[in-house]
């Protein structure tokens, strides 16, 4: 199980690989929408985690440029920003699940439940 970590906070990055490190063999890194493309194609994470607001290129363009990619993992996006419209338009366009900053992050919260769910599914498919 191979797990990409994006967001331009290196201390989230290292606040949410030590919370998902415990359920998965291979954690990645990105800090921009622009090396989480490039880590996509030569890494192929089974899921990637993306920030929705980065610079040079955001969760929302990740999951445009994607679209035509083979072998896409499963994104989930994660972002301060509470609008439904926002989240609306991350699902339309890919995204499997919309979490909200930081408090996805935390054991027993139904959020990150669902995070690690999607985890242990998609694990289960690892290496058929």
């Amino acid at each position: 199980m191979k797990i990409l970590i994006v967001d331009d906070s290196k201390m989230f990055r290292l606040a949410l690989k030590q919370n998902i490190s415990p359920l998965v063999d291979t954690i990645i890194e990105a800090q921009d929408g622009e090396e989480c493309l490039k880590q996509i194609i030569e890494e192929k994470p089974n899921i990637a985690i993306i920030d929705l607001n980065m610079p040079k290129i955001g969760g929302i363009e990740v999951l445009e440029k994607i679209k035509n990619y083979t072998n896409n993992p499963q994104i989930v996006i994660y972002t301060a920003d509470s609008q439904q419209s926002i989240k609306d338009e991350c699902l339309r366009k890919g995204a499997k699940y919309v979490f909200y900053k930081p408090s996805f992050m935390k054991e027993g919260n139904g959020d990150f439940d669902l995070l690690k769910s999607l985890i242990n599914q998609e694990g289960k498919y690892d290496n058929v």
